[in-house]
């Protein structure tokens, strides 16, 4: 009767033991859906300190470089180059003039415009003037 009895007890034991790791599986498979995130898996990134330092300086190299595809320079305007400020090989800046053209034309329509202003100028004149004698004329109803 007592190995009954203790076989029974093991028997119990071992039940129990077996019900206890089923419960605590579910657990952990319950946690771990919970806890699982939706989406794809985090990226892996290496992370560094911070270091303090002093950058490298720019350098500059003399040299020769050869492009696959040549432009022309053309002006805004047309004209018969003057003067060339520059030379081959020499560094430009952006906005600073590279020639200078002859402005016999635009200085010729730049006085011919000068000339039309004072003419404009003259006949208003003249017509302030015709103003001035006709307005007292026209005041009496002689005009």
């Amino acid at each position: 009767m007592r190995k009954k009895t203790n076989l029974l007890i093991f028997v119990f034991c071992i039940f129990f033991l077996i019900g206890q790791i089923i419960f605590a599986a579910e657990d952990e498979n319950a946690a771990d859906e919970n806890v699982k995130p939706k989406g794809p898996p985090p990226a892996l990134v290496e992370v560094l300190p911070a270091i303090k330092g002093e950058a490298e300086p720019m350098v500059e190299f003399v040299g020769t470089v050869y492009y696959a595809r040549k432009s022309n320079v053309a002006a805004e305007i047309e004209g018969i180059v003057h003067e060339v400020f520059f030379e081959e090989g020499d560094r430009v800046k952006r906005g600073s003039p590279l020639v200078s053209l002859e402005s016999n034309i635009l200085d010729t329509a730049i006085n011919g415009t000068r000339a039309d202003y004072e003419l404009v100028l003259v006949e208003l004149e003249q017509a302030e003037k015709e103003l001035q004698r006709r307005e007292p004329l026209y005041k009496e109803g002689s005009v």
